[in-house]
């Protein structure tokens, strides 16, 4: 819901994190770049979102996190 049809052809993050940040301003929501040879830097976050990773990542990634 926060891609319109002007963002086709952006990446998703880039077209989404300003609305996204706009839902509560008293929450820190930034860009960050993913290396999945150390998930351990997404400590510090409670939520990740995360787009275009290969299923094998999806997993990598959803086991860390949980």
């Amino acid at each position: 819901f926060f891609c319109t049809e002007a963002d086709v052809g952006n990446n998703r993050v880039d077209s989404c994190l300003h609305k996204i940040k706009e839902l509560n301003h008293y929450v820190k929501v930034e860009k960050a770049g993913l290396d999945m040879t150390d998930l351990t830097k997404l400590k510090d976050y409670t939520v990740v979102l995360a787009t275009e990773l290969s299923y094998s990542d999806q997993n990598k990634l959803d086991s860390y996190c949980r």
